[in-house]
């Protein structure tokens, strides 16, 4: 696939957010796998302004440690608090943004060290690794925006919504049921179920009554009036036992009694 039509696919399935002056704007991240994977410079940006997005690419900072500890035992072989001390400072560095600076500074210190190349090797990758991806690590303007720096909590939410419910033993999933599923356990997980449910109710009024109506407009509904249809015949007089229920009925031949057994609660007739 070429990289144009990556970075085309990337913009049209990305997170697009809405800024405060209504602007879209869209937050890929990077691997930061290696310089090889380096996306071209103006390419990104100008594929954005023609589809009138606003694009930040971050690079995962986890692979930015990463690569600092690899850096960092070229100096402290062993495991310690000065091999601690010595990614942490840089790490802090970075994350205000003098990536660059640290990149010089590092090499600089294998120079003055006279290490060998192979010994040199993890410092100079790291340090080609930072200033390649440079505009990618201005980690100070991402976190004053509240941007995610890490993909940590998109994997994690990859693996509960959809690897906890698809992966389980014995599913089988269409395309279109599998999407409709995940669509309800997001509105689960995000606590929007009931909110999204009242819409749903609503949405189905509308298509499914509303809709049949002239101009969508449904006529209030009127109550049913009490039925005044009378009895045939009144009852005068009611006496109930346990057993049997009798009524004394005035008709045109005059009083008569009836009697209604009740029946047998074991009878089935």
């Amino acid at each position: 696939m070429k990289k144009e039509t990556l970075i085309l696919n990337l913009l049209d399935n990305g997170k697009v957010n809405y800024n405060r002056t209504g602007r879209k704007s869209v937050r890929p991240f990077r691997s930061g796998s290696g310089s090889r994977h380096r996306l071209p410079g103006a390419l990104p940006t100008d594929l954005a302004k023609n589809k009138g997005l606003d694009l930040t690419i971050i690079v995962d900072i986890i692979h930015v440690i990463e690569y600092l500890w690899a850096a960092g035992r070229a100096f402290h072989p062993e495991s310690g608090q000065e091999l601690e001390n010595w990614v942490r400072h840089r790490l802090l560095e970075i994350l205000h943004g003098k990536a660059g600076l640290m990149a010089g500074g590092m090499r600089r210190s294998a120079t003055r060290r006279k290490l060998s190349k192979d010994a040199r090797k993890p410092v100079d990758t790291c340090a080609r690794y930072l200033l390649n991806n440079a505009d990618y690590l201005r980690y100070d303007r991402y976190l004053a925006k509240g941007l995610p720096i890490a993909t940590g909590v998109i994997e994690g939410a990859c693996r509960h919504l959809v690897k906890d419910r698809m992966d389980v033993t014995g599913a089988r999933w269409s395309l279109s049921g599998a999407e409709a599923v995940l669509r309800l356990r997001a509105l689960r997980s995000s606590h929007d179920f009931d909110e999204y449910w009242k819409h749903h109710e609503q949405c189905e009024y509308e298509r499914n009554h509303k809709a049949l109506y002239k101009n969508g407009v449904v006529p209030p509904t009127i109550d049913t009036l009490p039925s005044r249809r009378r009895a045939h015949l009144k009852v005068i007089k009611e006496t109930q036992d346990s057993r049997e229920k009798s009524t004394d009925v005035k008709g045109i031949w005059g009083s008569i009694k009836i009697v209604a057994k009740k029946p047998h609660p074991f009878s089935f007739a």
